[in-house]
């Protein structure tokens, strides 16, 4: 008898192998490309940051009479817009970064969704439980979704900060 389980379950788990190796595959992907959201979101929100600076500056040194000796040089403030317009722009181009990142990871967890449908249809055809063949891969796809939603929402954010960094 425990031969014969052991036969059923080795056959049942073999018969799931790709559809849960896709799922293993695809979590990862979608984790990796949260990650690359968020960091486009921290670094949009770091030349933000950069850009009010630079911005204070400048609206100091503008209240200040012409003739302080402490004044910068003419040099000093061409740098300062220049820094400013490439502070905004880094900003900007986050937002390209994070909406590759959600796209890749949608396209995860949509790769999630199909091998674990395909794992269920495995499981129906042999009469066996659905997600029992596929072990931790089932908790998996939920995370490879959850991935995609963290990469939405920090695309979302992203998508507040270069207008953010213009109109400071």
């Amino acid at each position: 008898m425990t031969a014969t389980a052991y036969a059923e379950w080795e056959q049942e788990y073999a018969a799931q192998a790709k559809p849960r190796a896709d799922i293993m595959a695809a979590e990862v992907t979608a984790s990796a490309e949260a990650r690359k959201a968020t960091e486009a979101m921290i670094e949009s929100i770091g030349q933000a940051w950069l850009a009010e600076q630079i911005l204070l500056w400048q609206k100091y040194w503008a209240a200040e009479p012409k003739d302080n000796i402490h004044r910068p040089k003419a040099a000093v403030f061409t740098q300062a817009k220049t820094d400013l317009t490439n502070a905004q722009k880094r900003a900007a181009d986050q937002l390209v970064l994070a909406n590759k990142a959600v796209a890749a990871a949608k396209t995860a967890s949509s790769t999630a969704d199909t091998a674990q449908n395909s794992a269920y249809a495995i499981a129906d055809a042999a009469k066996t439980p659905r997600g029992r063949g596929l072990l931790h891969a089932q908790q998996s796809v939920q995370v490879a979704k959850a991935s995609y939603a963290v990469a939405q929402a920090a695309a979302k954010a992203t998508t507040k900060v270069p207008a953010v960094a213009k109109a400071i």
